[in-house]
């Protein structure tokens, strides 16, 4: 699985194997009901660890374009692509969001949309449009990036921005080295590196690195 640093609770890479991680591993699991649209009422639903329909497998095959925006981003459709969320302006003038299928492919996961859990853990926000590096920017959300709970439990998000960062010519886990020993000079070195990326970059991943 190429995510980078990530590493699991218990030392190994991927937190249980790559099934777990795709999962989230933090908790509920979402779960696309097909038969129903999606999920219990129409929305996606967390199904819970008994449930037969798990992130990585059994979903069956879904597109971004048919997710709700509500839960498009850090989603990964079928294909391994990764889904983010676009805008653009009405007839009315209102702004309209849609979930679109990017060109950022994602090695051994997919059929995957991001627990909540993983959401708050990692500081992300499902609601930002495209894919972008700018967070990276800022220190709160790359505190609670380099935070155990995001940074040991949510492989999807940190192998997203394991990538970004390498895409400015960052290494993710020596940032967050620097993000907890001193987060201004982390900032501005990550600043000099330029932080304009519009989309991922598919960085080779090393070994799993703990620190």
């Amino acid at each position: 699985m190429a995510v980078g640093p990530f590493f699991g609770a218990m030392g190994d890479s991927g937190a249980g194997g790559a099934e777990d991680s795709a999962r989230g591993s933090m908790g509920g699991v979402w779960v696309l009901d097909r038969e129903h649209g999606a999920g219990p009422g129409g929305n996606i639903a967390a199904g819970g660890p008994d449930n037969t329909a798990k992130g990585s497998s059994g979903v069956g095959s879904f597109i971004c374009e048919d997710l709700p925006t509500n839960v498009c981003g850090f989603a990964i459709a079928t294909s391994g692509k990764r889904c983010l969320l676009e805008n653009s302006s009405g007839n009315d003038g209102k702004v309209e969001y849609q979930c679109k299928t990017s060109e950022v492919v994602v090695a051994n996961m997919k059929e995957h949309i991001e627990t909540d859990e993983c959401i708050d853990a990692c500081g992300a926000d499902r609601n930002s449009v495209g894919i972008s590096s700018d967070a990276l920017l800022d220190s709160h959300f790359t505190s609670k990036l380099c935070s155990p709970a995001c940074y040991q439990h949510c492989a999807n998000i940190v192998d997203l921005y394991f990538n970004l960062a390498a895409g400015e010519g960052v290494y993710l886990p020596d940032l967050c080295n620097k993000q907890r020993t001193n987060p201004h000079r982390a900032m501005i070195e990550l600043s000099s590196n330029g932080a304009a990326l519009e989309d991922a970059a598919d960085a080779p991943a090393p070994s799993p690195v703990s620190f």
